[in-house]
């Protein structure tokens, strides 16, 4: 059997047994007792504990194996410097001899440079990430001077700590060294007016890994989604049938959250609770991404005939507002992160569960680092003002989702339709 597999042949035969209520019913899918191959890596100064196994990443472009993020995507050495010495050069100066339809593969990929190029840019490489010559020669100085404040400093200090009176000495080990630094204030605000997008911060190195890997585990969860039963419905379809055949997305995204290391550490009823509490409302960005940022025609008609076409307008309406996120989808599958962990932004779903967690300051903490990936990742590509838009309007819309799921919620109690859904969608909308 595939492990990719393992999600969905084994829920066959559980959800038959009973509601999905605890421990039990969920461990077969929150916690699979295979090696995770694709398991994200986390920074080692945020998990030490966690054992790196580094994942089998692939160039988006011709196919050969990767060793990192360039350019806002996963890419080989040899495209990564293909697309930094072209990307820039006016391509009327580049011609294909068989009208742009080149395959580009690792064997093919140095016979055509324009769809070679054309392809880097299909694939959303970024072009204005290459560094200009004065951005780097800057980048250089940072660094020359770094080396050399390190070979400095101890010397340095030591001289200015003699010289100084007693009163002033403890001050100085209190206060920052600003006057070390009265150069480089000059010349960081100069590095990021050069240009208003993609250079106010650097992220770590760390910050690259977790984010490939984030990228790559998302994908084999996504994988796993599927939306095509919609185009199958009649008018005689029903909101059941559509929340039943659902389920197989909620599974999907469980299945990408047994990837991430500190979800995966949690004591199994806390998976479980945070599953229950926060699945209903966040499924949404799931499927947004999913779904390539398209909604399907045809859930108009369906949605308006099972609840009403106001409810349809408003979750269509939701729904457009991260088209902004289009070329940068990994900020709506950092944001999946962030929201699974939480505990006071999702309304509880029956009673007062939500204050049961073993291990809140767990979550808490684990929250607090994705939060944090998510604001550097976001000022790495919007200037300062545009990161706080972005955090806002994923928080507000999600708050709005919670609203009009609260409207299905009571829908299907008023119809007394809920018996009629299966286990697992159930215990996600609370229904158990």
């Amino acid at each position: 059997m595939n492990p990719d597999d393992y999600l969905f042949t084994e829920d066959a035969d559980y959800l038959k047994s009973g509601n999905i209520s605890s421990e039990e019913d969920f461990e077969k899918m929150l916690s699979s007792p295979e090696a995770d191959h694709y398991s994200l890596q986390a920074s080692s100064t945020h998990s030490p504990d966690i054992e790196i196994d580094p994942l089998n990443l692939i160039c988006c472009v011709c196919g050969a194996p990767a060793h990192g993020y360039n350019f806002d995507q996963i890419t080989c050495e040899s495209c990564k410097a293909f697309f930094r010495r072209n990307a820039l050069k006016n391509t009327s100066n580049f011609k294909c001899r068989f009208a742009g339809c080149c395959v580009i593969n690792i064997s093919t990929r140095r016979q055509c440079t324009y769809c070679r190029l054309k392809k880097c840019f299909d694939v959303n490489m970024r072009k204005e990430w290459i560094r200009t010559d004065e951005e780097r020669e800057l980048r250089l100085l940072k660094n020359l001077q770094k080396e050399q404040r390190k070979l400095n400093k101890s010397s340095a200090d030591h001289q200015l700590m003699v010289k100084l009176p007693i009163v002033i000495r403890k001050k100085k080990r209190i206060l920052p060294a600003t006057a070390r630094l009265v150069s480089q204030a000059f010349i960081i605000p100069k590095i990021c007016k050069l240009n208003s997008f993609g250079v106010h911060r650097n992220l770590s190195a760390d910050d690259k890994i977790l984010l490939n890997n984030i990228i790559c585990a998302y994908k084999y969860g996504a994988d796993q989604a599927d939306s095509s039963h919609v185009n199958r419905y009649t008018s005689s379809s029903s909101l059941t049938q559509f929340i039943n055949d659902e389920s197989i997305n909620h599974k999907s995204l469980i299945y990408f959250y047994k990837h991430i290391p500190e979800f995966r550490q949690l004591d199994t009823d806390d998976q479980v609770l945070l599953i229950k509490c926060n699945m209903v409302d966040i499924i949404h960005l799931h499927l947004v991404i999913v779904q390539n940022f398209h909604e399907n025609s045809k859930m108009a008609e369906h949605m308006s005939q099972w609840i009403s076409l106001d409810f349809h307008r408003q979750m269509s309406g939701t729904r457009q507002k991260f088209d902004r996120f289009m070329k940068y989808p990994a900020i709506l599958q950092i944001a999946l992160i962030v929201l699974i962990f939480s505990i006071n932004l999702s309304t509880p779903r029956g009673s007062s569960e939500s204050m049961n967690y073993i291990n809140k300051r767990k979550l808490y903490e684990s929250q607090n680092y994705y939060v944090s990936l998510l604001w550097r990742y976001l000022n790495y590509l919007f200037d300062e003002q545009e990161a706080i838009r972005s955090m806002v309007l994923i928080v507000m819309q999600i708050l709005h989702y919670q609203v009009l799921m609260t409207i299905m919620d009571e829908m299907l109690q008023k119809s007394g339709m809920e018996d009629m859904l299966n286990p697992l969608m159930q215990s996600i909308f609370g229904l158990t």
